[in-house]
């Protein structure tokens, strides 16, 4: 669906007081309206139909209803928190005091090492979408940096970080991170400020945007496509983007490096002549060499905005959103058809084929994503690329190992598993896994059960 929103504010991706964090001051009226209204509010007109499969102990609610996250057991705002960031805190509390700031990028670098985020993983956007907007543009793109398990976004010129982690309970939190001024003084080094140390401030003022229908109506990640005009304002596009979405809806607002001939997406397109032309010859722009050239490139950590990394970002965020569905729904007694979505979005039911195969020796991206498993090389098991037709090999999402899926509550893991290994083991219903051979079902099923002793 074209959204067409031109004006979009979305703080995108990145974007309680526990010891080394602090809450956040509000600085504006809708960071204390937006989430409470949020939080207590059903968000729903009229009874939602009974389904049948729905126990006796559930409330059946809409897919599109409200989820109640500020409710016990969940209680969003709660200062229980388990996150990348309160174990970083944990673990690695003196090396947060004492970390170096560099010139340009302040403290980028040091926290992308201390939450293992891979440089490699860099994508870059220019559409201004973000939370802090007026620096973003073609000429000084925002940087996103992510594993599976946090995000982080590092915009030019700004005093701030901007990061989301993900709790397998509460979903996405998210966090900044003070940055000092990044002028020298007369010997080269940051000029002196008030900013010593890495300091994560928890920002629960994002959920006015991340807490929407894009994120399926829980506190989670946000992807969208939209063309823009010279100095990266929103033209037009998609407000929620997928594995699912076709190739030309996708990347509007990103620049896409290593883009194989023939696929055709919206990335490296802004400005009105370009965005004209793109329509006459769609994805006129689409194959762009690294390096990205961006003005005072020297704050950036790559040049590149790799289109594996893309790739795998677009099926990692709806994938943790739709974790965080289904564990607050099993949570808080009330059930929609949130499983049944996580199942078919889980074996790459909708993924449309890739019309040419993308050059894995151009990709920065590919080896660190599949060494992020542990396992041997050449074995990287569900994370294994294919990138000939389709992003896996073996189409299982490795979110099936991720927190958010093991610690489901017990009965919800145990049905899903369930309902996965029948599916892999039979290829039935055939609109779920009747798109898989029996080959790939059953070698996706011996991976997930050599890894994951529930599955066995």
């Amino acid at each position: 669906m074209d959204d067409r929103e031109p004006n979009a504010n979305a703080c995108r991706l990145i974007g309680h007081n526990l010891k080394g964090i602090e809450l956040a001051p509000c600085r504006y009226l809708m960071t204390v309206i937006i989430p409470v209204l949020l939080l207590v509010s059903p968000g729903r007109a009229g009874d939602a139909p009974a389904r049948t499969n729905a126990p006796p102990a559930f409330e059946p609610i809409e897919f599109s209803d409200r989820v109640l996250y500020g409710r016990d057991p969940v209680d969003y705002s709660s200062a229980k928190i388990d996150d990348a960031i309160t174990q970083a805190v944990a673990r690695h509390g003196e090396l947060l005091k004492s970390a170096k700031p560099e010139s340009r990028s302040g403290y980028l670098k040091a926290v992308l090492q201390i939450l293992n985020v891979p440089v490699e993983s860099q994508l870059l956007v220019f559409s201004k979408t973000a939370r802090v907007q007026p620096p973003v543009g073609p000429k000084s793109p925002r940087a996103i940096y992510f594993n599976d398990d946090v995000t982080v976004g590092w915009t030019p010129t700004s005093r701030e970080l901007e990061i989301a982690a993900i709790d397998p309970v509460k979903g996405a939190i998210f966090y900044g991170v003070k940055q000092p001024r990044d002028d020298l003084d007369d010997s080269g080094n940051v000029a002196e400020d008030d900013v010593v140390g890495i300091r994560f401030e928890r920002h629960d003022g994002c959920l006015s945007c991340h807490a929407s229908r894009t994120t399926l109506q829980v506190p989670g990640l946000m992807l969208k496509s939209f063309v823009t005009d010279g100095e990266g304002r929103p033209l037009n596009g998609f407000s929620h983007i997928s594995h699912e979405s076709p190739y030309e809806r996708r990347f509007g607002g990103w620049y896409v490096t290593g883009s194989p001939t023939g696929l055709v997406h919206r990335g490296n397109v802004f400005g009105q002549a370009a965005v004209d032309r793109n329509r006459r010859e769609p994805g006129f722009q689409a194959v762009l060499q690294a390096p990205v050239r961006v003005e005072n490139s020297d704050g950036y950590l790559a040049s590149t905005s790799d289109i594996v990394a893309h790739l795998v970002f677009g099926h990692l965020t709806e994938g943790i959103n739709l974790l965080t569905r289904v564990g607050m729904e099993d949570r808080l007694k009330v059930r929609s058809d949130a499983e049944d979505r996580l199942i078919r979005y889980f074996v790459f039911a909708d993924e449309p084929p890739l019309p040419a195969p993308v050059d894995r020796s151009q990709s920065v991206f590919a080896d660190r994503f599949e060494a992020a498993s542990g396992s041997t090389a050449g074995d990287a098991g569900l994370r294994t690329l294919d990138l000939d037709t389709r992003l896996l090999k073996y189409r299982l999402s490795w979110l099936v190992g991720h927190r958010s899926f093991c610690e489901l509550p017990v009965d919800c893991r145990a049905r899903l598993i369930e309902r996965f290994k029948a599916g892999l083991q039979t290829g039935q219903p055939t609109d779920v896994f009747g798109h898989l051979s029996a080959d790939e079902r059953l070698t996706a099923l011996k991976i997930a059960q050599d890894h994951y002793a529930e599955w066995r």
